[in-house]
C-alpha cells in the first residue's frame, strides 16, 4: 500500500469513527476526510502506522495501523489527560 493510499484509508476510518461515536448521526456536525490530517506516518515492509488528528473535536488523537499480512486495520483513540513540564538541569 502506498503512503497516499494509507493516509486516505486512515482518514476514512477516523472520519467514520468520529461520525458514528461523537456526532450521534447528526449531519449538521458530521465531518469528512478534509477535516482530518496526518501528523506522522511510518511504513515498514508491508505495514503502516500513522497518527491522525482533527481540529473539529479537541483532545482526541488517533493511531491507525495497517497490518499488511492480514489486510486489516486497527484504530486506537487517545485523549490527552495532562501536560506536565519536566525541566532538566542547566
Amino acid at each position: 500500500m502506498s503512503n497516499r493510499d494509507f493516509v486516505e484509508l486512515g482518514k476514512q476510518f477516523v472520519c467514520e469513527y468520529m461520525n458514528l461515536n461523537y456526532f450521534d448521526g447528526s449531519e449538521e456536525w458530521q465531518i469528512n476526510e478534509d477535516d482530518i490530517y496526518c501528523v506522522w506516518l511510518c511504513k515498514v515492509l508491508q505495514n503502516n502506522k500513522g497518527l491522525f488528528s482533527t481540529d473539529r473535536l479537541s483532545g482526541l488523537y488517533f493511531e491507525f495501523t495497517w497490518n499488511g499480512d492480514e489486510k486489516e486495520g486497527y484504530l486506537d483513540v487517545y485523549k490527552k489527560q495532562r501536560n506536565v513540564v519536566v525541566r532538566g538541569e542547566e
